[in-house]
């Protein structure tokens, strides 16, 4: 026991890998101050995720150890799936309702939600949460022909390019809804 958080096993070499754009170097190294508190024999994984919590892009964190003094952190980060209106601009949204306010939209061809976030904002609630889940679900092919999402009775509704009108509904099986409906557009 008395190894397991001895100064033989302890971290010294930190890779961290799966890390782009503008915060890449302050989660880096929130990640490496944490992990360097640490043994291979030790890791925790609650203090990493803590390190970052306040970076919206990490969706999770995976790690492998090198004994005996190496840990090797891969980021999985959230992935922008549209955009929504705040009072200063767009942010970009991920599939699960979250902002991600420094996730560059400009260049990105990333559909619009119906609605407006609030500057504070850390998440998207309701229809806007759910217009979010439902564009997530859309498949690689048809995300470039998004042109935004909205809500009705009926539910979610995707428009694509060209004046087409996906009438989805909730976002229950989101993703069997769209295998349904690439289906019917892939049909000439």
């Amino acid at each position: 026991m008395w190894l397991r958080d001895s100064s033989l096993v302890e971290v010294r070499d930190v890779k961290v890998a799966g890390l782009s754009g503008p915060e890449e170097a302050e989660i880096e190294g929130a990640l490496e101050g944490a992990a360097l508190r640490m043994t291979t024999l030790h890791v925790r994984l609650d203090d990493l995720v803590a390190a970052v919590r306040e970076y919206p892009v990490v969706e999770s964190l995976r790690v492998s150890t090198d004994f005996p003094h190496g840990l090797e952190i891969t980021v999985t980060e959230r992935r922008p799936v549209a955009v929504v209106s705040t009072g200063s601009g767009e942010v970009a949204v991920s599939d699960d309702g979250i902002l991600l306010p420094t996730v560059a939209t400009e260049d990105a061809h990333l559909p619009a939600i119906e609605g407006e976030a609030d500057e504070s904002a850390v998440r998207l609630e309701g229809s806007a949460a759910e217009q979010a889940e439902v564009l997530g679900a859309a498949p690689e092919p048809l995300r470039p022909v998004i042109e935004g999402a909205a809500v009705s009775s009926e539910g979610v509704e995707v428009q694509l390019d060209g004046g087409i009108s996906l009438r989805v509904g909730d976002a229950s099986q989101a993703a069997a809804k769209w295998a349904a409906a690439s289906r019917v557009l892939d049909d000439p």
